[in-house]
């Protein structure tokens, strides 16, 4: 038992040693690594497919996992045109049709790329690896809230893919100044958190917060925005919370305009929406979509059913305590 561990402590060693060399000019040199380091032939859905560039003449291996892949993208966008190309003065980046190319130096970074969906091409003789992005998680499709249900406006809600919930935002807020910044958090699941606002509304001390809270957490895993909200929220002892929740595209978009930070996680199908304010908390998904005396009428009662909530009892109380003495 102590030697099975002893050799996965050394292998995870080795493997981490291994994560931070350069990409080798030597092909099958760099093919042995990422084999090593992705445990093959056992690992069983990481795909390697060995071809000859047409008129260059160089050998090649594109590397990728058929799962979160699309198949298709790398067949006709990467392997047709490389295979059938016969001009030798063409560039990687030319011969290859797909919509984003990038280039990486190092292992580890390659690794970050095929972890994401994205396929590496290694060419031999080049120090550097071309990853394609060619990613295709499943998912669910977009479909009706089940939490915040209105009889107007949209039915659409978040789902658990990242970019999808950010082409919703997008849809609703078509201007430029909304910005998409993407920070990994995590140690070992290494998923990626997506802070949106716009930047002409948002403000900048608060951001440089929120920023400074997400890049200092050293934790091994976080899957989703419920264990987020735990490491970033303000007053963790409050009963009041400081961070709002919703499953709407609309909601988020709304809050995002009046100048909220809204936070996005692959994995989450929801929205954090930071600062959450105490007034935050009276507005509902309705409220958007009625006239502006009605729904600020709808507000007061919801105050007045608090207040009422909150008092009644003390009224009871004394009562209780008048009859008595």
């Amino acid at each position: 038992m102590f030697d099975n561990q002893s050799k996965q402590h050394q292998q995870l060693e080795q493997n981490s040693l291994l994560k931070k060399k350069s990409i080798d000019p030597n092909l099958e040199s760099t093919i042995e690594i990422l084999k090593t380091i992705y445990s093959i032939p056992l690992n069983s859905d990481i795909k390697i497919r060995n071809i000859l560039i047409g008129g260059l003449n160089k050998k090649a291996s594109i590397i990728y996992i058929s799962t979160i892949s699309d198949s298709k993208i790398i067949e006709k966008q990467v392997i047709e045109p490389l295979l059938s190309n016969n001009d030798d003065s063409k560039d990687i980046e030319n011969i290859v049709s797909a919509q984003s190319i990038k280039t990486f130096e190092k292992i580890e970074d390659v690794l970050s790329e095929i972890n994401k969906g994205n396929e590496a091409l290694l060419v031999d003789g080049y120090s550097e690896a071309f990853l394609i992005g060619s990613s295709n998680f499943q998912g669910r499709a977009i479909e009706k809230t089940e939490n915040e249900v209105v009889l107007k406006g949209p039915k659409e809600a978040f789902n658990e893919k990242g970019s999808t919930n950010i082409s919703l935002i997008r849809k609703k807020i078509k201007s430029e100044n909304l910005v998409v910044e993407v920070i990994t958090v995590s140690q070992t699941s290494k998923n990626e958190l997506y802070i949106v606002y716009k930047k002409d509304l948002v403000n900048n001390e608060l951001l440089n917060t929120i920023k400074e809270k997400v890049n200092s957490i050293e934790v091994d895993s976080i899957q989703n925005l419920s264990l987020m909200e735990q490491y970033i929220e303000e007053r963790k002892n409050s009963i009041f919370p400081t961070i709002l929740y919703t499953e709407r595209p609309d909601r988020a978009a709304s809050f995002i305009e009046d100048g909220f930070i809204v936070l996005l996680m692959e994995n989450s199908p929801s929205s954090l929406v930071l600062p959450a304010t105490f007034w935050s908390f009276f507005h509902t998904s309705e409220d958007y979509y009625l006239r502006f005396l009605y729904g600020n009428f709808i507000r007061i009662l919801r105050l007045l059913a608090l207040l009422i909530t909150l008092f009644i009892h003390f009224m009871r109380l004394s009562d209780i305590f008048n009859s008595v003495f």
